[in-house]
């Protein structure tokens, strides 16, 4: 486990999902996740949005931000997460590098 996956399930217990080496969290979530990585200059290099049918996860093809160009990766993932509050099923995935 990396120690930005421990930083986010100890600050998130209870809103991240683990799946294998993923940690994903609701889209009405994600806005405080972002920015408890803003919070550690942590930047997001991208977001993969996923929905579940409760036996498993797949992926939105339709919600996939590369962010890795951004030069400002995290606020632009703000965004991207605003953008999908459409759909209040939706988990999400965050990239980050902590360098």
């Amino acid at each position: 486990m990396t120690d930005v996956t421990a930083a986010l399930l100890t600050a998130f217990p209870a809103e991240a999902v683990v799946r294998g080496q993923s940690v994903l969290f609701g889209v009405p979530d994600a806005a405080r996740v972002i920015d408890f990585l803003r919070s550690r200059n942590w930047r997001v290099l991208g977001v993969d949005g996923f929905h579940t049918d409760g036996s498993g996860f797949r992926p939105d093809l339709d919600r996939i931000a590369d962010l890795s160009e951004a030069t400002h990766g995290t606020e632009s993932a703000g965004r991207v997460v605003d953008a999908w509050q459409d759909d209040p099923t939706l988990y999400v995935e965050f990239t980050i590098s902590a360098d």
